[in-house]
């Protein structure tokens, strides 16, 4: 029973890919016009709703995990200034807290406080309050730069015993843990010296990107005889971009590559049936397959994540694969006519050549699609969007595939089929 009813399937399916395929190398040239208007109307997605999500943890933990609750009802009801941070360090053995290298930290520590860019965006207390900054000049006073002053006014031994006495005032050694590092100390808990100091500066969510990646990427006064580092609370989201980022250079050679394997796989050493420009076709055929299934899934409001710059390798295997098997699937037809000795007109050859090569790629496009169909449910955003966005664009590239590359591979047979006739002879 279960035999009868899938031949059954599999008989309708055939007659229905042998239609398709008559009505559309029939008129391939209509066929060609309405899959690249239908589908190239999805590319205004990434124009008019692309939204690029790059937090990591709004992308691996759950929306609906209490952690995002508690950090959605923080954000909601409390100030949560993102940080910039300065992180300086001197070799082993020595002391950030000499009174050369602190003139030198509080140089550094003006000129990003006083830019524009920080007041502009820094998080404050209240709308005539200073800009929220912390660093081992705040324990004198303010955050203002001219609290390194009264730091700097006294001698280093005085300094040194000022800083033990703010430290244990403040409740011992955790207290200036945040803002010195590497803290060496005498056998009665008194500061000798301090390997590092890190400065942070507070500012709002709202600050832009490019303020963050200015900070980072500003060069390091010269001069300076210790070591430093900077970081954000978004550092590790754009190491990630940049390294996402990167792999535009082997996007690029992994479609040059695909290009040139669909060329020589599809092309001959003859001038009637080399497929140089059906190669073409199959390697635009994925292309728009995904550029406007990308735009479907904008227009429905699924965010783009780097992480979906690694399905352009994935659709372009599946893409050029089923581009193969139709190809084939045309020439198991001619080779089949050619040894019962009939000829077979360029529509009879793709309407028998896709109703099996359609039940083919349909088997295996379904197969792709329903298992990130199952991904894209996924509790883990990351996961549910790279998902997402494969559904979508395999379902638009084996459409394309059956109508597209179908009514190109009509127009390459008629073509190879005028260049076999005969001069003279009837049509």
């Amino acid at each position: 029973m279960f035999f009868r009813f899938t031949r059954a399937v599999e008989r309708k399916l055939a007659a229905g890919f042998y239609g398709l395929g008559r009505r559309v190398a029939t008129r391939p040239c209509a066929t060609l016009a309405a899959a690249v208007i239908f589908f190239g109307i999805f590319i205004v997605g990434w124009i008019t709703s692309f939204e690029f999500e790059s937090d990591g943890a709004k992308l691996y933990a759950p929306p609906d995990s209490r952690a995002q609750d508690i950090k959605a009802y923080i954000e909601a009801n409390y100030r949560q200034p993102e940080r910039m941070m300065y992180l300086l360090y001197v070799p082993a053995g020595q002391s950030i807290l000499t009174t050369a290298r602190l003139q030198a930290v509080r140089r550094l520590y003006t000129a990003t406080y006083e830019s524009g860019s920080f007041q502009a965006t820094c998080s404050r207390a209240s709308p005539s309050a200073p800009c929220d900054a912390i660093s081992v000049g705040s324990l004198f006073g303010s955050p203002l730069p001219s609290a390194y002053d009264a730091l700097l006014a006294l001698s280093e031994p005085a300094r040194l015993a000022r800083l033990t006495s703010i430290e244990q005032s403040l409740g011992g050694a955790p207290a200036l843990s945040t803002l010195l590092g590497g803290v060496v100390r005498a056998a009665n808990g008194t500061i000798l010296s301090a390997r590092a100091l890190k400065i942070t500066y507070a500012v709002y969510e709202s600050t832009p990107d490019a303020t963050f990646k200015t900070f980072i990427n500003a060069p390091t006064p010269a001069g300076l005889d210790f070591v430093v580092t900077r970081r954000t609370d978004r550092s590790v989201s754009f190491e990630v971009e940049s390294a996402v980022s990167g792999d535009i250079v082997l996007v690029a050679v992994g479609l040059f590559l695909m290009i040139a394997f669909t060329l020589l796989a599809l092309g001959k050493l003859s001038k009637i049936r080399s497929r140089g420009l059906l190669g073409l076709a199959a390697v635009f055929n994925v292309i728009l397959s995904m550029v406007s299934g990308f735009g479907a899934c904008l227009l429905l409001g699924i965010k783009y994540a780097t992480i979906n710059n690694m399905l352009i390798f994935l659709l372009a295997g599946i893409g050029v694969d089923d581009a193969f098997i139709l190809v084939g699937a045309v020439d198991d037809v001619r080779r089949a006519a050619q040894v019962r000795g009939i000829r077979l007109s360029p529509t009879e050859r793709v309407a028998r050549a896709l109703r099996t090569a359609g039940i083919t790629i349909t088997t295996t496009s379904l197969t792709d699609l329903l298992a990130f169909a199952l991904g894209s449910i996924s509790p883990i955003p990351a996961i549910s969007i790279f998902c997402s966005y494969a559904c979508v664009a395999i379902a638009f590239d084996w459409v394309l595939q059956i109508t597209f590359f179908v009514a190109c591979i009509a127009l390459d047979e008629r073509r190879a089929g005028h260049a076999e006739k005969p001069v003279g002879s009837a049509v």
